[in-house]
């Protein structure tokens, strides 16, 4: 994964850091096996956009964008996003 991003990676992370100051994306990156990742997102349709528009999905290196939402219960997003 790590040559197939290659060519694409600056300009995702351009995106990522893009969607971050926006406020949009509160955090993302890949899991240690470099095939997954997770982005979490202030709201589904800013997650929605973001992948509509990041390069790793239009490049098909992200087989499947997933948006699923979650309900914080704890930790210091909570009060946040409540």
């Amino acid at each position: 994964m790590a040559e197939k991003r290659a060519p694409f990676r600056a300009a995702h992370l351009a995106h990522a850091r893009e969607a971050a100051a926006k406020g949009d994306l509160l955090i993302g990156g890949a899991f240690e096996d470099m095939e997954h990742g997770m982005m979490l997102f202030r709201s589904s349709a800013a997650a929605e956009e973001f992948g509509m528009n990041d390069p790793y999905v239009l490049n098909e290196l992200v087989p499947h964008f997933g948006i699923r939402m979650l309900s914080a219960a704890a930790g210091s997003f909570h009060e946040e996003l409540s």
